[in-house]
């Protein structure tokens, strides 16, 4: 982002049996670097959060990928950016990431955004619904809120069964 007044990390695309390592706070705890290797790119099939299937192009990663690592970055030996981690296969030392190239286009996308003013209905003050009595189960008038929010979506692919090899290119 402009103005921050530090010099962001340099992006490169992710390079098949690379060595870097994974950044990250995993466990909500200390800062963390562990050895990683890259792998292979596939392109995956899955639903979107509106059930539409979209084709996603995620790396594979041999490294030790925890809890609190997703959105940090692999970084290769030239301290380069060459993936954005999202997830792990639980129980292995197998990860995945997103390429440089999908960060690149999205921090621009954020950097439009961000540079725009403001909606007017964002800076409006919303008001606070009030409560509305109902009756409990003693029969008693209690306050209560009714959610707004809509319901989580189902059916979501899971990317453990389309795990990239990482034996050598043929």
């Amino acid at each position: 982002m402009p103005g921050l007044g530090v010099k962001p990390l340099r992006l490169a695309a992710p390079d098949y049996n690379d060595t870097g390592a994974v950044l990250g706070y995993p466990g909500d705890g200390p800062f963390n670097a562990e050895p990683a290797r890259v792998g292979s790119t596939s392109t995956l099939f899955s639903p979107n959060y509106a059930g539409a299937v979209v084709s996603r192009s995620i790396t594979s990663l041999r490294g030790k990928v925890r809890p609190g690592d997703s959105g940090g970055p692999v970084v290769n030996e030239n301290g380069a950016v060459e993936l954005t981690v999202f997830g792990a296969k639980k129980g292995t030392d197998v990860g995945y990431g997103t390429s440089s190239e999908l960060a690149r286009a999205l921090l621009g996308c954020a950097i439009k955004v961000a540079s725009r003013p403001a909606p007017a209905w964002i800076s409006r003050a919303r008001p606070s619904r009030p409560a509305r009595p109902t009756r409990g189960a003693s029969g008693r008038r209690t306050a209560h809120r009714t959610a707004s929010s809509p319901s989580r979506p189902r059916g979501h692919a899971s990317i453990t069964s389309a795990t990239p090899s990482f034996r050598d290119r043929p």
